[in-house]
């Protein structure tokens, strides 16, 4: 596996699975980048924050 890439440690290290599928860290980090975008940026959590931190 190279360096910038994510797959099976069973694989890699063992030998023990067939599963030889891999992902890049740069598609890992634009997923999760995205899910935080379309989850936690919502409006009415952005609202929630703002009134949180507003009131310490």
């Amino acid at each position: 596996m190279a360096e910038d890439r994510y797959g099976c440690a069973g694989r890699r290290s063992k030998g023990i699975c067939q599963n030889d599928c891999m992902i890049s860290c740069q598609e890992i980090e634009t997923r999760f980048l995205t899910a935080l975008k379309q989850n936690l940026l919502t409006p009415e959590l952005v609202a929630e924050f703002t009134r949180a931190s507003s009131s310490r």
